[in-house]
């Protein structure tokens, strides 16, 4: 009887004291891109002097020459790349023609994760940051994060890094550098100015604030 007594009681015990296995930190991350790529084109369409040659004036032709492409702000997605290769579209794809997105509740535990942010395009999609992410930046995770770097270096050659643009012509591409950040390196009330784009990242209870509208 002691016996079921003893066996009782540790069961509810572990019940009631046991954390659930499922359960995952998370991260809420904010960005800003800049205005235009590196090149200084739009994201989207044609720069607003439409004609752009090489010649005095060209400002004055240009404003009298119809746009057929105004230019537009991006539609920027986010991609993850986990450690053991694995690729996650994050679930929010609304941020549609707009330089302000959120990407909210991301599951992360002490890990090195890697992040490709891009502007979605019909045909092929521009390539605004890539990001690896270390939760800090001591050497016990160097040899990690080189791995993950080199896992979003392969997922490279499917976004544009320079092609022909009517607007201007061909562009000479431009060399992608792979930022390196540390989870205290952006909190939201400083943030972090990369290539093309302002970060702000923050660890987070994966909880909806029911103010937030």
């Amino acid at each position: 009887m002691k016996m079921i007594k003893y066996i009782f009681g540790l069961f509810f015990f572990l019940i009631f004291t046991a954390q659930p296995v499922f359960a995952a930190d998370f991260i809420d991350i904010k960005i800003q891109t800049n205005e235009t790529k590196s090149d200084g084109l739009p994201w989207d369409g044609c720069p607003s002097t439409f004609w752009d040659p090489p010649i005095p004036g060209k400002s004055i032709f240009g404003n009298l020459m119809y746009n057929p492409g105004e230019p537009n702000p991006p539609e920027i997605r986010l991609m993850m790349i986990r450690e053991n290769g694995k690729v996650e579209p994050h679930i929010n794809n609304a941020c549609n023609d707009t330089m302000e997105c959120e990407f909210p509740k991301i599951p992360y535990k002490n890990e090195v994760l890697g992040f490709i942010l891009f502007d979605k395009d019909i045909s092929s999609h521009d390539l605004i940051e890539a990001v690896v992410l270390v939760p800090s930046k001591s050497p016990a995770w160097e040899a990690r994060a080189k791995k993950v770097r080199k896992k979003l270096e392969a997922q490279l050659p499917g976004f544009a890094m320079a092609e022909m643009n009517f607007c201007r012509g061909p562009r000479a591409p431009k060399k992608i550098k792979i930022e390196p950040i540390a989870l205290e390196d952006c909190p939201q009330s400083i943030g972090c100015q990369l290539g093309n784009s302002y970060w702000s990242v923050n660890k987070s209870s994966g909880k909806v604030d029911p103010w937030k509208w």
